[in-house]
């Protein structure tokens, strides 16, 4: 949530949707909510974070219960930490020292992502902290210092500005995704109950965050080139505040690339160790006690072959990260789909212990639908983004039999 690439798509939409960018994030938002409460709802019914699988498997099978809730969350953590980590390493160059090559910044920041999670638990939540500060502090700081201060442009906080580009007014659906693996990470650390209000609460933090700093950047920028730009925070934090706010964007985007990255290490980590203890994976990996470091091991290895690759520069890379985004929806709207089910079953079996009342499932079940198919139509390159799709959904597929197989021929000897 507060990544470099949260930023380009909260600018790029509040230029796209103009004075309607408050009342579609606050629409996500619910949304977003909803599935914080299907998530808090699963933990409170022993379908602890890990197990989804068995309210998956019943209706669509073992292989769907290991690819949906796998597929789109490494495909994000691989594709997408290598390009925030590269980018990160541009705005170093770019922004404080020239001379220091990008990549190797890059490098850098991999290396002492992985030296945090070798180094324990404990220093990945500590530096999880200390970075979505940095990150979030600097954010608002940079706000209050444009709500202050006086646009030289046009546009400001009172002028209605109608939407320019019918995606943008989607894109806020991006800008949640990934709350999930906070749940993972908590795992048997904080009741259900007290999970779901944290999570509401980083989701309403997230929300202000973002909405004050994407109505100031309309304040100070054009429309049409904050709807248009690769750099809308860049450009809005230039503007808002000259030189010095360019050092603080940078710092923000390093820090913010540091905390997403950290984040997925760890959600991912936990969830695959989760998954194996639910025989969704080879029990083996669950039962070690590194088995979490040596995930991230492999994450960060997986990562730095991408940038070594020159992944990061690939034209592929957006279309491929936009593929796990739209997976890691399809896994958010099943979620919804599965606890409509599985209430309706027991309701026809005619148990009192009824899981929800199946109508919030139901709407957070077609919103989801409705949004991922306007995502995708209104992608720029929709027909590269269906056979990406396809190509890794045969992919993972394949590779969901052959974990499944694999753990019923341990599960047999």
């Amino acid at each position: 949530m507060v990544s470099p690439d949260t930023l380009i798509l909260v600018g790029n939409s509040a230029g796209g949707a103009g004075s309607l960018f408050t009342v579609l994030m606050c629409l996500a938002l619910l949304l977003y909510l909803i599935n914080a409460r299907a998530f808090s709802l699963l933990i409170r019914k022993n379908f602890i974070p890990g197990a989804e699988g068995k309210l998956i498997q019943p209706s669509l099978g073992a292989v769907t219960a290991t690819v949906l809730p796998l597929t789109g969350r490494l495909l994000v953590a691989v594709f997408g930490a290598s390009g925030m980590l590269v980018a990160s390493g541009f705005v170093f160059n770019e922004v404080f020292f020239h001379k220091f090559p990008n990549f190797a910044f890059a490098f850098l920041l991999l290396a002492v992502l992985l030296a945090i999670h070798l180094a324990g638990r404990k220093a990945a939540e500590v530096s999880q902290f200390i970075f979505s500060s940095i990150a979030v502090i600097g954010l608002i700081f940079l706000a209050l210092v444009g709500l202050m201060g006086h646009s030289d442009t046009e546009s400001n906080l009172f002028i209605f500005h109608p939407p320019i580009h019918m995606s943008a007014v989607f894109l806020p659906l991006w800008f949640f995704v990934g709350f999930d693996l906070f749940i993972y990470i908590r795992r048997g650390q904080v009741p259900a109950s007290g999970m779901f209000y944290q999570t509401v609460i980083g989701l309403l933090t997230a929300a202000i965050v973002l909405g004050l700093w994407a109505n100031v950047s309309l304040a100070y920028v054009p429309a049409e080139k904050l709807a248009e730009t690769t750099i809308p925070h860049i450009l809005a934090a230039r503007k808002v505040f000259g030189l010095s706010g360019r050092f603080i964007m940078g710092v923000i985007v390093i820090a913010g690339s540091c905390a997403a990255v950290n984040m997925l290490f760890s959600g991912i980590a936990c969830m695959l160790k989760a998954m194996a203890d639910d025989r969704r994976l080879p029990s083996a990996w669950g039962r070690s006690k590194h088995s979490v470091k040596f995930s991230v091991i492999g994450l960060a290895a997986l990562v730095a072959v991408m940038m070594a690759m020159g992944m990061a520069g690939s034209e592929y890379l957006d279309v491929i990260i936009h593929t796990g985004l739209i997976l890691w929806l399809t896994y958010y709207s099943s979620t919804h789909f599965m606890l409509c089910l599985s209430a309706w079953r027991q309701k026809r079996s005619d148990q009192h212990t009824v899981v929800h009342r199946p109508s919030w499932h139901l709407v957070g079940f077609i919103t989801m639908i409705l949004g991922i198919i306007a995502l995708v139509i209104t992608y720029p390159e929709t027909d590269i983004l269906l056979r990406v799709l396809f190509i890794v959904l045969a992919i993972m597929i394949l590779l969901g039999v052959m974990l499944t197989g694999l753990e019923r021929l341990i599960a047999k000897k």
